[in-house]
């Protein structure tokens, strides 16, 4: 598909940045899977960018901060992806908003079915390069064992190729291109002593992987990475020029790709608005209204804006507003469950890259 591929509404009337909901559950804090997010609901709609990737076809690399929702996107590019969800997104755009091609016409999403492949490296055994290998080699033969096929191979590279050329010649409906999703790329190294040997060997480990990754890129339908910064890139060598051309991180017209809006907020939230304000009454000893408390969100937790321009809109770290909506209290809820060591010690070491 053309890269120039974009997405239209629909004339189906749909809710602003929303899905249609019958109830309300549990808040979906921390939650990374889609059907359970979708079921809670309290999911702003991200499908027309899915949708729009997936159509494309290339090569992307996105980086945001942690718990601001890359995992679920990821999730949710992989359940469209398999085809056989169709049901769980039906109030989605993914269903009824319309793509406009580069010759100004009008299709829909096709819904084929493709082989995917999703490496989570959050949990990947660092303490050696050969611990992470064998982490790497496991995931990729849970992947084998998912779709009933068997690699072999003497390295990871060789196995993820096998692995690559065998679902590539699927049937039973499967498309003969791959859907191939790295979650957390840098994980394994970002918090690795950078003047150690492991960190070195590990590093070594993760190039070796890239540049095997980038000679199987005609095979992939899409290749979707994601990370929490970009400074391990330098260190991946030739294999990570596919992550650097595929760079949306700043790219204004997904800049909203993770997190959330202010019509989200009013929209999922708003049956949730009346205990909120009693709440922060309760709290202030001053009376709230919605506008009031929207005020105030935008003041504590709308202050991340992903582009370049000062066009993008400003988005919600998600994380802060659930616990909020679950507390009523205005606390720092993101900077606790982050780790800035990385970025300090970038800091120190090189402070002229920030100016």
């Amino acid at each position: 598909m053309n890269q120039d591929l974009e997405p239209k509404r629909a004339g189906t009337h749909l809710e602003p940045a929303s899905i249609k909901r019958t109830h309300l559950s549990r808040l979906p804090i921390g939650d990374t899977d889609i059907a359970s997010v979708i079921h809670s609901g309290y999911y702003a709609d991200k499908t027309k960018l899915v949708g729009k990737l997936l159509l494309e076809g290339k090569t992307s690399f996105l980086v945001r901060p942690r718990r601001f929702g890359k995992s679920l996107f990821v999730n949710t590019i992989a359940a469209i992806a398999e085809g056989a969800n169709k049901e769980l997104f039906k109030d989605c755009f993914i269903s009824n908003g319309e793509f406009e091609d580069e010759n100004g016409d009008i299709i829909k999403y096709d819904w084929k079915k493709y082989p995917v492949i999703r490496l989570d490296f959050s949990g990947l055994n660092n303490t050696s390069s050969d611990k992470l290998e064998g982490d790497l080699i496991e995931l990729l033969e849970d992947i084998a064992l998912q779709y009933k096929v068997k690699i072999t191979g003497k390295s990871l590279q060789t196995r993820f190729r096998r692995l690559i050329n065998t679902l590539i010649t699927l049937k039973k409906g499967y498309e003969p291109k791959i859907v191939l999703l790295i979650d957390e790329y840098d994980s394994p190294v970002i918090n690795l002593n950078w003047d150690s040997q492991n960190y070195k060997d590990c590093m070594k480990v993760l190039s070796d992987f890239f540049a095997t990754v980038k000679s199987c890129a005609n095979n992939c339908q899409l290749i979707f990475v994601t990370g929490v910064y970009k400074f391990v890139l330098s260190g991946l060598g030739s294999g990570a020029n596919i992550l650097h051309d595929g760079d949306i991180s700043l790219d204004e017209d997904v800049s909203d790709i993770v997190g959330y809006r202010e019509e989200d907020i009013r929209a999922l939230f708003k049956n949730n608005f009346d205990n909120i304000c009693d709440r922060r009454t309760e709290i202030t000893g001053i009376d709230q209204s919605t506008e009031t408390v929207v005020k105030n969100l935008k003041k504590y937790y709308n202050g991340y804006r992903f582009s370049n321009s000062n066009k993008g809109p400003n988005v919600f770290n998600p994380t802060s507003i659930l616990h909020f909506f679950k507390s009523g209290e205005l606390l720092g809820y993101w900077k606790d469950t982050a780790d800035t060591r990385l970025l300090v010690k970038q800091m120190q070491d090189n402070i002229e890259r920030f100016s």
